[in-house]
């Protein structure tokens, strides 16, 4: 059963971090509130904001009828509650960077500021 899960955050993809710097700006995302960056199964990044979108009401589209064509390609196949797919890293926080960097560091992919691939 539908619970409007994808109608209650939004999320966009973000360029791959290259190097240290722009591990540490992602950071700037995280100082917001309701603000999370994630990798996702396909190895793509994304900053995710967790807000609702106006037309939900009672987990129920109120345009359905008139949604835009982003929602009517969306399908109950993608969605995460029935979806077993996991992203592959996950930044709720600012100490998750710092963990992913010094992980990065310790597994010699991250080398003089910049990240191998």
């Amino acid at each position: 059963e539908c619970t409007g899960e994808c109608c209650k955050r939004l999320a966009i993809d973000i360029d791959e971090p290259e190097n240290e710097d722009d591990l540490e700006d992602l950071k700037w995302y995280l100082y917001h509130k309701n603000v999370s960056v994630y990798i996702d199964e396909d190895g793509d990044w994304c900053v995710q904001f967790e807000t609702k979108c106006k037309h939900l009401e009672r987990n129920l589209c109120k345009i359905y009828e008139k949604r835009p064509p982003v929602c009517r390609k969306y399908s109950s196949e993608k969605c995460e509650v029935n979806n077993e797919d996991e992203c592959q890293e996950y930044f709720g926080d600012i100490k998750d960077v710092d963990k992913y960097i010094e992980k990065l560091k310790k597994e010699r992919k991250l080398v003089d500021g910049k990240i191998k691939k």
